[in-house]
């Protein structure tokens, strides 16, 4: 990887990390997890509350994947994130991505592959793109934007 492309990788995985950190009970196990078939930019895990939790749904880890890429992740990339939670035996992921995904409509490119594992698979994945994050420096709660993104793939028509 180029020395520029690993920084700016870097930068966002951080954030992440930063982000997730932020949220009460929740901790970063691993950072550029490395097994037999890939390598998972942040492993999080859940550690439960008293309190119900929007985690509470899922399982106890979250994959989070990381596109720090001046174009859209491609329906590609959102496949081999799916692969990566089912061989995990997860059903929570979370891109961050800087120009968000291909297909921003219901039905298209990248988008179509998160709806068919959330309906055929029980997987939910989010995508936070730059505009994202960008409300969350200027005070959106990051916890109410993941959890709207999560009512809104589960009951968006």
């Amino acid at each position: 990887m180029l020395p520029q492309r690993k920084k700016k990788k870097e930068t966002l995985e951080e954030l992440a990390d930063s982000l997730l950190k932020g949220i009460k009970n929740i901790k970063v196990r691993e950072r550029n997890l490395k097994n037999a078939s890939s390598e998972i930019d942040l492993v999080a895990e859940y550690r439960g509350s008293d309190d119900y939790t929007i985690f509470d749904d899922y399982e106890r880890f979250i994959l989070v994947e990381c596109k720090n890429w001046e174009s859209s992740v491609g329906a590609k990339q959102v496949r081999d994130f799916v692969k990566k939670i089912q061989n995990t035996k997860t059903n929570l992921g979370i891109i961050f991505a800087k120009n968000g995904i291909s297909g921003t409509h219901k039905g298209s490119y990248a988008m179509r592959e998160i709806d068919l594992a959330f309906q055929n698979q029980g997987i939910s994945i989010v995508v936070f793109n730059e505009n994202d994050l960008e409300n969350i420096h200027d005070g959106t709660d990051f916890y109410e934007l993941l959890d709207e993104k999560l009512f809104n793939l589960r009951f968006s028509t």
